[in-house]
């Protein structure tokens, strides 16, 4: 078995009850193959004064416990396989094209499956798969549960700033950003679809279209080769389970797709089979969706920014590029939302 401990920078969100919700939801309601929950606990705050989570004294129960504290625990069953990412990375005179196309066509049927498993708002999920406010990297947060995409999309930059205001994300370099930021959030939230600044509005023909691609749906967030497990067998080479549902929210469809991490480690020719079976099965978005939204890549932007592992394994060089590129990039959005003026000069 595997035991997992929640992390104390997510005290009170039952973020770790919240995945083990999860894994248990796409269980019941999909065919995609995820580790068996066995146990999930709530976390235990023993000391009256501080927050305390009702779920775990219902579990634990809170007498006599003075300071004592327990984070949340999952425990799941060891599931079986070897990473996706490995086994591509063999040569194909080891892994031929038949098993690496069967396996990328099963990826794109995760994908699929995830897509048509709808909620009503935007957010992180909590006990009973109710939607509730963004989970972050940094901790809980009071971002969401929202209705509309503009608030999401304003809620994901917003979510940030706490990491850049408090010495991460590269704060020396980008804390320069955040009045800029704090009047692109307001930008962003004041519309329903999500563009900002004139030019980048949608018009009629692409409203429908658009409402339609932002249906909030299950994602996993990093549903990369490097968390999914398979058995290469050429008899029958199969995914075996999906892993790391933690940040799991509801959200817009286009945000499972346009994580450039989730192609990490994929040769030219994998993207290219991955690509067309995407296309094939219709789980694409189209290009208009992502070349029209600023928030789409302002989050990313911050991404790059404050998530190193996204280029862990690439060379320095490529790193600074893709900051330089990410800078520019952010540097045109708030351009174009009427936000540069609101901080220093962003760039050298």
């Amino acid at each position: 078995v595997i035991v997992k401990l929640g992390s104390p920078w997510w005290r009170g969100c039952n973020k770790t009850v919240g995945e083990a919700e999860v894994m248990r939801y796409v269980a019941k309601h999909t065919t995609i193959p995820v580790p068996r929950v066995l146990a999930v606990l709530p976390a235990l705050h023993g000391k009256p004064d501080t927050p305390t989570n009702p779920d775990a004294q219902k579990v634990h129960g809170g007498e006599g416990l003075g300071n004592l504290e327990l984070p949340e625990v999952m425990v799941m069953a060891t599931a079986p396989g070897q990473k996706m990412k490995d086994v591509l990375a063999r040569p194909l005179s080891e892994v031929g094209m038949d098993v690496r196309e069967k396996l990328l066509a099963q990826w794109v049927g995760v994908f699929k499956q995830l897509r048509d498993l709808h909620f009503n708002a935007y957010g992180s999920f909590g006990l009973g798969m109710q939607v509730v406010p963004l989970a972050t990297n940094g901790g809980c947060s009071v971002l969401g549960p929202v209705k509309s995409y503009g608030e999401y999309a304003a809620a994901k930059v917003a979510m940030f700033l706490p990491l850049i205001e408090g010495g991460a994300c590269r704060a020396d370099r980008f804390r320069k950003y955040v009045p800029s930021l704090r009047c692109l959030i307001k930008e962003i939230a004041r519309y329903p679809n999500g563009t900002v600044g004139p030019g980048s509005r949608l018009d009629d023909n692409h409203m429908a279209a658009r409402t339609d691609g932002l249906q909030p749906v299950l994602l996993h967030t990093d549903l990369s080769i490097r968390n999914i497990l398979v058995d290469p067998h050429p008899d029958n080479p199969h995914i075996t389970s999906v892993l790391d549902w933690e940040f799991a929210v509801s959200g817009p469809f286009e945000e499972e797709f346009s994580f450039q991490a989730t192609y990490a480690g994929l040769s030219t020719n994998d993207r290219r089979v991955f690509d067309r079976v995407a296309q094939a099965e219709g789980v694409t978005m189209p290009a208009d969706v992502m070349s029209r939204a600023d928030h789409v890549a302002a989050y990313w932007d911050m991404i790059v920014f404050c998530h190193s592992h996204v280029w862990r394994d690439r060379p320095a060089t490529v790193q600074t590029d893709a900051l330089r590129e990410a800078e520019k990039s952010l540097e045109g959005i708030l351009e174009r939302a009427g936000c540069s003026a609101q901080g220093a000069q962003l760039l050298p």
